[in-house]
């Protein structure tokens, strides 16, 4: 009896180098769970239904569950999470009487099994102020996974603010008249030769 104890103890010692040399070979095999920019798909546009509804399409294609979103917004009014998902927080929020300002949406999820999983897809929606005339422009939203580690992916288009041009258009049109009077007086306003002479 005491001869089959000694037998197990030096095989198990024996066998525990052999042990270790596998697990960190599995462990160096298995690649590092990390979310890259082409695994997480998010798409801005106007809703169908009604042109004053902006929504936010989130596809997740990584093996990370995401629990947050932050977006830009413009004329943002009443906000429209997913069903276990709740408005973190809201800058710009023209409807709560905030300053009229280009702002954010941060999103996160309430209920830990609502985060979007491998595969799955959320809406996220904001009703827009009747006076936002439709400008968008390509920004950066920040996706957050259950990790606590953030993805930011650029180009997703947002509801914005008027470009420069459009909330100056008067100033541009009256400084171009002012360009081609200058250039009018430069070009025929210099009196001829033969005009002096005579």
């Amino acid at each position: 009896m005491c001869f089959d104890n000694q037998y197990q103890e030096r095989r198990r010692r024996s066998l525990l180098p052999v042990r270790m040399a596998l697990a960190l070979f599995i462990c160096a095999a298995i690649p590092p769970s990390h979310a890259q920019a082409t695994d997480i798909s998010v798409e801005g546009k106007r809703s169908e239904e009604n042109r004053f509804d902006y929504v936010w399409t989130v596809t997740n294609h990584s093996d990370k569950r995401i629990t947050s979103l932050v977006v830009d917004h413009f004329y943002g009014k009443t906000v429209t999470p997913p069903k276990g998902w709740v408005r973190s927080n809201m800058t710009g929020n023209w409807g709560e009487g905030q300053p009229l300002e280009p702002g954010i949406i941060e999103f996160s999820v309430e209920q830990p099994l609502k985060a979007i999983g491998r595969g799955q897809t959320r809406d996220f929606k904001v009703n827009i102020d009747r006076l936002w005339r439709g400008a968008c422009e390509r920004r950066t939203v920040t996706v957050g996974f259950e990790d606590g580690t953030t993805l930011e992916i650029a180009g997703v288009i947002c509801p914005s603010d008027e470009s420069w041009f459009k909330k100056n258009v008067a100033l541009v049109g009256l400084g171009a008249m002012f360009a081609v009077f200058i250039l009018w007086r430069i070009v025929f306003g210099r009196k001829s030769p033969s005009a002096t002479a005579g």
